[in-house]
């Protein structure tokens, strides 16, 4: 009885310890979800340098604190607004970290978010290989872990094949990326898809079956209100 006395005190002031971790942890979490609101804003509002000046320090601490999802949506914010500022290697340096970062976490999303977002990256400066490549890791990826692909990477990827002239494989992936879409209900990867078949068929010079995917594409994105590219 003697002994549970004198280690209660040490038993207490253990557990107030992690009490205390657990609070300052979710106080800096708060903080980090509030400064990307900010951040947010400012990009709205075209303030790319005060985004990069202010949200790279709000980056180390998320990554600091191991916080993955924060990590990821700073890393898309900066690589935007980096982009925006002509920094494109600032931009590509930014992601290639978070993914290192992301690639620990047992939730893969933020993982495949950001290997979406190099390859749109790799896309913007005219690397459609390299974008190619990276969207083919994202769909193994997808389907190593169980992962439902995804209807718009899908997209992307026949868009690659598209620009490199491999025509055979970018309809494939569109025509995938259609069925995704339709059993999913996304009618804005449909309208997507088939504006890209759109082109492959065009290139091809199947004018009709062009104008067929097209007007699919035009009719899709006057019932949702907005266009698809």
């Amino acid at each position: 009885m003697k002994l549970i006395l004198l280690f209660a005190p040490v038993i207490f002031f253990s557990c107030s310890l992690k009490s205390l971790d657990l609070n300052k942890k979710e106080k800096s979490f708060k903080s980090i979800d509030f400064n990307i609101e900010k951040l947010k804003r400012f990009q709205e509002n075209g303030h790319h340098d005060s985004v990069i000046r202010l949200g790279f320090n709000v980056y180390q601490t998320a990554k600091n604190q191991k916080y993955f999802e924060a990590v990821t949506k700073l890393a898309l914010i900066l690589n935007t607004s980096m982009k925006n500022s002509f920094k494109g290697d600032e931009a590509m340096a930014i992601l290639l970290d978070a993914i290192r970062i992301n690639e620990s976490d047992t939730s893969k999303n933020n993982y495949f978010s950001l290997l979406n977002g190099l390859s749109v990256l790799y896309t913007n400066i005219g690397l459609d290989n390299e974008a190619k490549e990276i969207l083919i890791k994202l769909k193994n990826e997808r389907a190593k872990g169980g992962y439902a692909q995804n209807a718009k990477e899908i997209s992307n990827l026949g868009e690659c094949y598209n620009r490199i002239k491999i025509f055979d494989s970018a309809l494939y992936y569109q025509n995938l990326a259609i069925s995704i879409s339709n059993k999913e209900g996304n009618l804005r990867a449909l309208g997507l898809a088939l504006n890209n078949k759109g082109s492959i068929l065009f290139k091809q010079g199947k004018i009709e079956n062009a104008i067929e995917s097209y007007s699919e594409s035009i009719s899709l994105s006057s019932k949702i209100g907005r266009a698809h590219v």
